[in-house]
């Protein structure tokens, strides 16, 4: 709602998507109000997400609705329950790879994120990327900023990566650590949030229901925590291969221009969730971008294109066509 224009709509009512007849407030303020429970949530965009599959086609995008449906109506009513609380519900879950590898990871079962991790592993190319560039590039790094639980800094892990991770709440940092202990010299992990260096603390905001979706930009909610800053070139130095994963709901070019040398050194493959309409191609001059259908990206206009950008140095792939034959062969 908060993206809309009401005066646009003059003589409307504008409504949610629960069956309540309230009018939406236009105000991102007053969007915590709609949701004591998890009506703050739109079941669509959840269902959207879960999806790892629909993502531009109208037809497939509904077929996954329906799939998911049932699914995603249990999901949203054990993570209410498990929030009545306010306690974490932390559990193990085995996670097993194609070839058979195996790893336990805790996960929160009262956040929406931790819960949809317990139903399948997401983002099936970026597990291809890790584990046909781990193979490719022996001395891989992986460097997952906005880590969440460390689900893919262990999956990395698991394929002879070395990890760097970084995440910015609290209690899921804490929760990462958990996951990653026993792999120091392997792996190593630091709570703060990666930016553009122009502030050395940023406000993160916690997002109701989703401690995954928590943002230090453009978000009112009322749980809040002040964080350490540190910036991409800051911290990455030498000329290693690197597959560097960004997510962070909506602070990637935060991100991005604090990372202006490893983008110009060429050496990096980066792996972001948003759009490509969020950046400036400019930046990533000497490199092939790509959709998540890893279909090469011409037009930077439209807004939802796609989420999950590639952005693959020239460098090290001579072309769309080749990146793709490796994460698919």
């Amino acid at each position: 709602a908060a993206n809309l224009d009401p005066a646009m709509f003059e003589g409307y009512i504008m409504l949610d998507d629960t069956p309540a007849t309230n009018s939406i407030r236009m105000t991102v303020e007053t969007m915590p109000a709609l949701d004591p429970a998890f009506r703050f949530l739109s079941r669509s965009s959840l269902a959207y997400r879960l999806s790892m599959t629909a993502r531009f086609s109208p037809v497939r995008e509904a077929h996954a609705h329906a799939v998911h449906r049932t699914l995603l109506r249990k999901v949203l009513c054990q993570i209410v329950r498990h929030r009545k609380d306010k306690r974490q519900h932390l559990t193990s879950v085995r996670f097993v790879l194609s070839d058979g590898r195996q790893f336990n990871l805790r996960l929160d079962q009262a956040d929406y994120t931790g819960r949809a991790y317990s139903i399948q592993i997401p983002n099936r190319n970026l597990v291809r990327a890790i584990r046909k560039l781990s193979r490719r590039f022996p001395d891989l790094e992986f460097v997952d900023i906005g880590a969440h639980v460390g689900l893919f800094s262990r999956i990395a892990a698991e394929y002879g990566a070395s990890v760097m991770s970084f995440e910015a709440h609290p209690e899921t940092f804490g929760i990462l650590a958990d996951n990653l202990a026993g792999l120091e010299g392997k792996a190593a992990w630091k709570h703060v949030a990666v930016s553009d260096g122009a502030a050395e603390t940023l406000v993160l905001f916690e997002q109701p229901l989703n401690k995954g979706g928590s943002s230090v930009v453009g978000t009112a909610w009322d749980t809040r925590f002040t964080v350490s800053t540190t910036t991409v070139d800051r911290e990455l130095t030498g000329d290693r291969l690197r597959l560097i994963k960004i997510d962070v709901e909506g602070a990637e070019n935060l991100v991005l221009a604090g990372a202006r040398a490893t983008i110009h050194a060429g050496r990096s493959v980066f792996y972001l969730e948003t759009r490509a309409a969020n950046l400036d191609p400019a930046m990533f001059e000497g490199y092939i971008m790509l959709d998540d259908t890893l279909a090469e990206i011409r037009e930077f206009s439209t807004p939802f294109r796609t989420q999950d950008i590639w952005v693959v140095p020239r460098g090290l792939f001579a072309d769309a066509a080749a990146f793709r034959e490796m994460i698919a062969g």
